[in-house]
């Protein structure tokens, strides 16, 4: 089984994934720096001309790292698109995987944009987070496929240990999918611990996203 191509789509996914990482810290620091920033600006001890001059910094940096962010975030999504347009190459399961990745690129978009349009918005207003409900399912299956698939060219190429590996991180990976679903579930309606369980979910995120950035990692190398 030829997977010099498969090597090729999981470490352009692998580069992705950390884009897509660095992008999302980046946009979280941007936040908080104008916040900070500017909530110490308009403080009672600031004179008039230390107020504008610090929101304008704030301003300026926040937008500089958003930016930053943004491009990282779009260069992710360029990655992991060709990522797996290169690995069906040399299995054309992946490319259902890359059929998942652009539907739940485009639910998270049209998600994004349900807020202005009131049309929408005003009649169904669970709409927005029922689109990222879908998008967190899709992005989970894409996770779940490549591994499985990528657990079959390592078993087809003799790296048993490797294949094993991964099997390992699959299931802690559906564990922790299982999880985050029942959060998304629960957070989609107003109750008191909404906002324990979105931190509970975040870490979660964080363990499946470095979990499978390993694997990736060492199965492209064991292609090559």
């Amino acid at each position: 089984m030829e997977t010099r191509n498969m090597a090729k789509g999981l470490h352009q996914v692998f580069v992705s994934k950390l884009m897509t990482l660095i992008g999302t810290i980046l946009l979280t620091i941007s936040s908080v720096v104008v916040l900070v920033i500017a909530a110490a600006s308009i403080s009672p001890e600031a004179d008039l001309s230390g107020a504008m001059s610090g929101f304008a910094g704030a301003t300026l940096a926040g937008l500089v790292l958003f930016f930053v962010s943004l491009a990282l975030l779009l260069l992710g999504l360029i990655f992991m698109m060709v990522g797996l347009g290169n690995a069906s190459k040399d299995d054309d399961r992946f490319k259902t995987v890359l059929v998942f990745a652009l539907i739940s690129l485009g639910c998270s978009i049209f998600s994004a944009f349900i807020p202005y349009i009131p049309a929408i918005y005003l009649n169904v207003p669970v709409l927005s987070q029922i689109l990222n409900l879908v998008s967190t399912v899709l992005d989970l299956l894409v996770v779940i496929m490549t591994i499985t698939y990528t657990c079959d060219a390592l078993a087809a190429k003799g790296r048993n240990d490797l294949a094993e590996k991964g099997a390992n991180i699959l299931k802690l990976i559906l564990v922790i999918i299982i999880i985050l679903l029942i959060v998304r579930i629960v957070v989609i309606f107003p109750v008191p611990i909404a906002a324990i369980l979105t931190l509970v979910a975040l870490v979660l995120q964080i363990v499946y996203w470095f979990s499978f950035m390993i694997f990736l990692s060492k199965a492209s190398k064991a292609l090559a």
